[in-house]
Order: structure tokens, then sequence, then C-alpha cells
């Protein structure tokens, strides 16, 4: 029997016996709202429901990893069999979903391994000799911003064509059955993918270049160029159209601007070419300037300005300049505005001054989230607690302070301290584990809650205390209500900057906790 069928049998049988077993069980033994104790048994027709229900999901898995025509229609078939087991206070849906996860994310990244192995041995068989000269194709934004068909420019370079339709076939397959919450799993495979058929071009080439005669060196440039300036941001409009930024940042719990400025579903580009840059010279920044001129949604690419380009000058390797389309100059106008407060941090180099930040950070802290002479309070446990905030300076580092001033009276002593409703996870970029913060009394033996700045070191060389001041801050800004602070929303350059290694090595992510 095919497991397709094996596994729809399956669920109708067990929904059915089970249900009826549990009707005339609850027949025979009504609930008489006694509690039962642990030695009478009265557990025991609960762990047998549990038993069952742990054996079909036994079945399930094995049903599924041996693969069926319709993930779809079992997906459906299941969460019903789920929702209806609800009504008896047996609701299992629960269980089922990471198993449908893992098998389409195993059955996705299988293809994905087949696709990378038939790229390398197309690429072992193809030439270069006698392909048809052409200029680089220029791509017209407007005429392509909503389109999903494939670049024509493929079919030059056969290799590249096969790879194309690997992709769309192991996307067709997907799309039927298509969890929000696989666009991180899903991206990342198409970002190992991409990588795994840069290098293999990059072999080809090493291999192959002392060959290289007449045009086919510059057949092999325009290669490398269709892969990096047509295939690759076609991949990426295929994860958006499969994963839309929308539903990706309504099913997340998060906004639109959110999923773009932590690069949700986005494919990272620079370190997919890093292999071909020495054979794309002046031409990396094109992927850059297009993802800004289409914007979100139907761009090509999202960056983490949701239109803007922030990029090292070529003048300049510390330098910063920005890129932005006219398209998106007037939505982008606040975030000029505090670009403009972020350069006058930077010496001329680009490198952030520690004095500058920490005098800036000090009239920020002191004049606009903390205005004197206004009293402040966080409720909590319907209990109110009062603080005071202020800023303090000693030899070698500034200090935040926030401190309880009903201490005496409030029902435990206290510190006020950040918390999160769930463990992070080890990236602060593409983390969409961490929750919202809350500066909330804990029961602790001290009043205060502070956070030092080293004046020799700049804040954002460390990674976890970055982290702490800007979800305290906005904390903090929040809860006092404080508005028309467009200008300090520092926070997006200074991560996009630690993402992108902006931020030079030597100085980068001190030692300090």
């Amino acid at each position: 029997m095919e497991a397709q069928q094996h596994i729809t049998k399956t669920i109708e049988v067990t929904r059915v016996n089970l249900f009826n077993i549990i009707t005339q069980y609850k027949a025979i033994f009504p609930d008489d709202n006694q509690k039962p104790q642990e030695t009478d048994g009265g557990r025991i027709f609960e762990s047998w429901i549990n038993r069952r229900i742990n054996i079909f999901l036994e079945v399930l898995e094995e049903d599924l990893s041996s693969g069926i025509s319709s993930m779809d229609t079992v997906l459906g078939q299941c969460m019903y069999f789920g929702q209806s087991f609800g009504r008896v206070g047996a609701d299992f849906r629960g269980l089922m979903v990471p198993i449908f996860l893992k098998v389409i994310t195993k059955n996705f990244s299988t293809s994905i391994t087949k696709v990378n192995q038939t790229f390398r041995a197309n690429l072992e068989k193809y030439t270069l000799l006698n392909k048809v000269n052409f200029g680089l194709h220029t791509r017209k934004l407007d005429d392509q911003k909503d389109e999903i068909s494939p670049p024509e420019t493929l079919l030059d370079f056969q290799p590249l064509a096969f790879l194309c339709n690997g992709y769309l076939d192991a996307l067709n397959e997907l799309r039927l059955c298509t969890p929000v919450a696989l666009v991180f799993e899903i991206t990342k495979i198409f970002q190992e993918s991409l990588e795994f058929v840069a290098q293999q071009i990059f072999y080809f080439y090493r291999t192959e270049k002392q060959k290289f005669y007449g045009s086919e060196k510059e057949n092999f440039i325009k290669f490398a160029s269709c892969f990096a300036y047509d295939l690759i941001p076609y991949v990426q409009r295929c994860i958006y159209a499969i994963f839309p930024q929308e539903t990706v940042a309504t099913n997340l719990g998060i906004n639109l601007t959110t999923v773009q400025g932590e690069g949700i579903g986005v494919i990272q580009q620079k370190t997919i070419l890093e292999p071909l840059k020495e054979l794309l010279p002046n031409k990396m920044d094109i992927i850059l300037r297009q993802e800004s001129a289409l914007g979100a949604g139907s761009a090509l690419l999202v960056n983490k300005f949701g239109g803007q380009t922030l990029k090292k000058c070529d003048d300049n390797p510390r330098a910063l300049s920005l890129n932005i389309s006219n398209v998106l100059r007037n939505e982008l106008f606040k975030v000029n505005r505090h670009y403009e407060t972020i350069k006058e941090l930077c010496d001329e180099n680009g490198d952030f001054l520690p004095e500058k930040f920490n005098s800036w950070f000090k009239q920020l802290f002191e004049n606009e989230f903390f205005p004197k002479n206004e009293k402040h309070s966080i409720t909590y446990n319907r209990c109110t607690y009062q603080y005071e905030c202020s800023f303090l300076s000693s030899e070698y580092f500034n200090t935040m302070e926030i401190k309880c001033t009903n201490y005496q009276i409030v029902p435990y002593k206290v510190q006020f301290i950040p918390c999160i409703s769930m463990e992070p996870n080890n990236c602060i970029f593409h983390n969409e584990q961490i929750g919202k913060w809350y500066l909330i009394p804990t029961e602790k033996s001290e009043n205060k809650f502070q956070i030092s700045l080293f004046k020799d070191e700049n804040i954002i060389y460390n990674e976890n205390k970055l982290k702490i001041i800007l979800k305290v801050l906005d904390k903090i800004r929040v809860n006092n209500e404080i508005t028309g602070l467009e200008n300090y929303h520092f926070e997006t350059v200074l991560l996009w900057m630690v993402k992108n290694d902006e931020i030079p090595k030597a100085k980068q992510f001190s030692n300090y906790d």
C-alpha cells in the first residue's frame, strides 16, 4: 500500500475508533467531578489515549518520510483529526506541527541537494567555446517589478537554466503546503545552495582558466554575471512569492518594518558572491541599487532600511554613504535625519568616537528620556514602584542608573532589570525568539539597575550590552509615553554596521560584560 493511501486510511480509522471509545467510556464512567487519587487508577484511560495518539504520531512521521504525493491534503485531514479531539479535551494538533515542519524541510532540502549535484555535473561537462557574445544584461526594473517569470538570459547558459528549473520544481512542490514558520529554514537552504553554486563556478574558473582563449574568458565573465545579477535576484523574488512579507509579519506578530530590518527571508548576496568578487569588478553594488529601487514586497532584494542602501564608499572603505531611491525619498525622510545624527558621532574615517557617543547618549538620557523634576513609576503585580534615573560619571566609565525611590514601603526588595519572555538565541539580528522586554521589579536585595559604558570603548563593540541598552531605552520610552524621538532611532544603523562588519575588526566586541 502506498504511503499516501496508508496514512489517509490510518487517520480515518484512528479518528473514528478512538472517538467512539472515548464516548462509550464517558457514558459508562460519567465524570462526577471528583479529583481522582493517585492510587485509584483514575488516570489509566487518559494514559491509554495518550499512548494511542503517540502511536499515531509515529505512523504519521514514518509515512510522511516515505514520501506522499499530496502533503496539503494529509495536513488538512490531520488538523481536522486533532481539532475534533479538542471536544473531548485531547486536542493534539500542536504535536503534529513539528512533524510536518521536519518532513517538509527535509524533503525540500533533499530536492535542493539533488539540484546542487546536478548543477555540478552539468558544469563539469559545460564548455564556453563558440558561445554567442552579448552585452551585459541590464534589468528594466519597472517592467519586471512584479514579474515572477525566470530571466530569459539564463537560456544562454545551460547549467544556470537547469539550476533555475530545479529550484522552481522544488518551490512548486513546497508552495502547495508552505508553513510560514519555515521562512528561516527555506532561506537558509537557498543561501547554502547559492553559496555552493558560487564555489563551483569559482572552481570551474580556477581549473579551466589556463585553457581559456579568445572569447572564452569574456563568456565566462558573462556566465558569472548572469548568476550574480539575474539568477540570485530571481531566487529572492521567488522566496518573497512563497513567503509574502506581510504574511510573515502577521504570523510573527511584528510589523513589516521589523521584518525588513531583521532581514527575514532575505538572501545574503554579498556572502554568496564573495568567491566571485574578483571576477565581477565594480559590479557588486548593482544588486544593492536594485533592492533600493524596487522597495519592499515586490523587490528583488530588501535591505535593512526598507529601500535605503548603506554601504562603504569606494574611495574610503570606512566611510558611510547613502544611495536613496527617488521613489522612496519622501518615506525615508526620518531615516535621513537620524543618519545625520550618526555622522556627527563619527570621525573622518567613519569610526564611532566613544567620547562623542557617550556625550550624546548622556544628553539623550538626561534631556529626553528622563526630564528633571518629573516622577516616573512602573505598576507591577498591583503595586506601583516609583523610580528615578541618573547618569553617573567616573574616571573609567559612565553609568545609567534606575533606582526605586519607594524602596522601603513596597512589598518586596526589588531591582529593576530587563526581562524577556523566552530565552533568546545567539543571534540578535535574525532572532524571532526574542519576546518583549520589560523593566520589572524582581525580588532581589538591590533597589537599582545600572548599565555602564566604558569611556575608552564604543558601546556597540559589546553585543550583549548593546542589546540590553536598546531594549531598555525602548521600554523606558514607551513606559513614559515619550514621542518625537525619530532622530534618536539609532539602533538600525548600529546593528546594520555590526552585522555587515563595517566596524573595524581590531576593536569589535570587547570582553567587558
